[in-house]
């Protein structure tokens, strides 16, 4: 799991202790975003524009635009948010699988053994 998700997957492991992961990493429009457990992630608007918006526990939701100039200074709180390679719609990337990630689906963390993730 930590190589296919890379350097995200190596800070998530850090925050383990305080029990902030995820099993899952969305990429597109140039941004990597991994959410941190417990989340829901959903794609707003009509999807064509890229926004997101990442709900963390009790923290206030963040909506993410790739497109902006300057990020928001809570997407911190959230998630971890790096430059990607994939500069094309949204994908969900899961161990070694990448599912292209449709309009009008949310992804959410699971508290359930083995599943890492629900859509």
């Amino acid at each position: 799991m930590v190589s296919a998700l890379g350097d995200g997957a190596r800070r998530l492991r850090a925050r383990e202790d305080e029990g902030m992961h995820s099993f899952f990493r969305l990429r597109g429009y140039g941004v990597a975003v991994v959410p941190y457990a417990p989340c829901v992630v959903r794609r707003i608007g009509n999807g064509t524009d890229g926004r997101i918006a990442l709900e963390h526990g009790d923290e206030p939701v963040v909506v993410l635009d790739p497109h902006a100039a300057e990020r928001g200074d809570r997407l911190d709180t959230v998630a971890d948010i790096s430059p990607s390679g994939h500069v094309g719609d949204w994908v969900v990337d899961f161990g070694s699988h990448t599912a292209r990630w449709p309009n009008h689906f949310a992804v959410a963390s699971s508290d359930l053994a083995g599943v890492p993730f629900e859509w």
